[in-house]
């Protein structure tokens, strides 16, 4: 269900720790690491899951319909 996040960043010739940090910070955020976390912290019940993804996609196909809508005029 979750794949394992190993994120490493290795510093470049002549980089700011700065610059280094923002590199990290964003793989992380590609990675979405914290996601997993928030979602792991808590039980959710297999009826919890489904309205979930019921939810999202109901939600996912009026957005479509709504995108369809809009050409259609």
């Amino acid at each position: 269900m979750y794949k394992q996040c190993n994120v490493s960043v290795r510093k470049q010739n002549t980089e700011p720790i700065e610059s280094m940090i923002k590199r990290f910070n964003r793989s992380v955020k590609d990675e979405q690491v914290f996601i997993q976390l928030k979602e792991k912290s808590y039980y959710k019940s297999k009826g919890q899951l489904r309205r979930e993804t019921k939810r999202r996609n109901k939600r996912r196909l009026e957005s479509s319909n709504q995108n369809t809508n809009y050409f259609m005029e």
